[in-house]
């Protein structure tokens, strides 16, 4: 892949970096939509524990 010395700032260099840049923003736009759900369960998860740890009461759990 890298077998001749590339500069730094050349046309080539800065077309791979363009090339990664995009394949990152793809993986992030389908990934992000699916590990959503899991951080916010989480997340919820985490501070009722919180919350019973300071022994507050919660009668609609769906309100938290």
């Amino acid at each position: 892949m890298f077998t001749k010395k590339a500069e730094l700032f050349s046309s080539d260099t800065l077309l791979r970096v363009g090339k990664i840049a995009i394949i990152a923003v793809v993986i992030m736009i389908v990934a992000i939509p699916e590990g959503l759900p899991l951080a916010v369960s989480i997340a919820m998860a985490l501070s009722i524990n919180n919350l019973k740890k300071d022994e507050i009461l919660i009668k609609n759990l769906e309100s938290v």
